[in-house]
């Protein structure tokens, strides 16, 4: 493999959860296996979860976290469950067929991993603002109607009965108009008057509450990609 590690570093992978390329994790990885000849590391052995073993391509693997990433899928490894005990070796047949099966290179062929950023955005809370909620007094007028009521003074006159004519001879009973001083008749008269009270009640009651609003945001980052170019370069003949 390209990509520096040693023996060592592979052999540090046994007992890790092993995740295929499509995002499933598929067992443990038991033992690492070299290819013909006791060379690089090619191949792992995988236990799956039915208690089946199964050779998975260690080409492109890395390891993330405490787990092994592969890039072949789930199903790719069950067709290539197995049933021999691992030995650390493979022989020339068992390689020809786990290339077969996987598409891997044949033998010289050059290996090449090419990598690529992902963006992966995340969110964290911060304060936005403090909101102050305090209560306000707001004047406004308001108009009432309301009865009030006076008191009047109302004369009914009440006629007397007739009186019994006097004779002509007979002398006047009583003074005369002139002589009867006036009597005055003083009478209090009440009416009403509007007396204003305030008086402070309920009104209603206002929750405050904090609400969660979800908002659209695009984040725009430039990500890099490695691609495979090829220098050719002119060898002058001897």
């Amino acid at each position: 493999m390209s990509d520096g590690k040693t023996v060592e570093d592979f052999d540090s992978w046994q007992g890790s959860r092993v995740i295929a390329g499509d995002g499933e994790a598929i067992g443990t990885l038991e033992e690492v296996y070299h290819d013909v000849g006791g060379g690089r590391p090619r191949w792992a052995v995988v236990r799956l979860g039915d208690g089946r073993l199964s050779f998975v391509p260690l080409t492109g693997a890395r390891q993330q976290g405490g787990d092994v990433r592969i890039l072949v899928g789930r199903r790719s490894v069950d067709e290539a469950a197995v049933t021999l005990p691992p030995t650390g070796q493979l022989t020339a047949q068992e390689e020809e067929r786990l290339d077969a099966h996987y598409g891997g290179p044949a033998a010289g062929d050059l290996e090449l991993v090419v990598a690529e950023e992902q963006l992966h955005v995340s969110t964290a809370p911060r304060a936005a603002g403090v909101v102050r909620v305090r209560k306000v007094i707001v004047t406004e007028d308001v108009t009432v109607t309301v009865t009030l009521r006076r008191e009047e003074l109302r004369l009914e006159p009440v006629a007397l009965p007739d009186p019994v004519p006097a004779s002509p001879d007979a002398a006047v009973d009583g003074a005369s108009l002139d002589e009867v001083e006036s009597t005055l008749l003083d009478v209090t008269l009440y009416e009403e008057v509007p007396v204003v009270q305030r008086r402070v009640v309920p009104r209603e009651r206002v929750t405050v509450r904090r609400t969660v609003v979800a908002d659209q945001v695009q984040i725009t980052e430039p990500v890099r990609r490695e691609q495979v170019a090829v220098d050719e370069e002119t060898i002058p003949s001897p």
